[in-house]
Order: C-alpha cells, then sequence, then structure tokens
C-alpha cells in the first residue's frame, strides 16, 4: 500500500490543495521500488510518499 501527501518544512505531512496520483508501483528483485506518479499543481511542491510493505514467505 502506498500513499503521497504534501509536506511542510518540518518534513510533516499535511492534506494540502493539490492534487496527486500515484499511478504505479513495481517493486524489484533487488529491495527496491519503482513509483510513478503526478501532482498537479502549477509550482513545485514539497511531497512525500509512504510504502507499506509485508513479507509474503
Amino acid at each position: 500500500m502506498e500513499s503521497i501527501a504534501e509536506i511542510d518544512a518540518q518534513d510533516r505531512p499535511f492534506l494540502g490543495e493539490a492534487v496527486m496520483t500515484l499511478h504505479n508501483v513495481v517493486p524489484q528483485d533487488n529491495d527496491t521500488v519503482i513509483v510513478r506518479g503526478e501532482v498537479n499543481w502549477p509550482t513545485p511542491l514539497r511531497v512525500s510518499v509512504h510504502i507499506i510493505a509485508r513479507t509474503v514467505n
């Protein structure tokens, strides 16, 4: 599961006005994840992506 949020100057997530979407989240074999997303806002924003994963045995 993943989420995206705007963050303030202290790196705390908050509910801003921008529409943000995560389109693809692709786990890789080397314990990394590729994420493709979009932030619909006319100027640069500080955002954070959170990924919650579980190990499947």
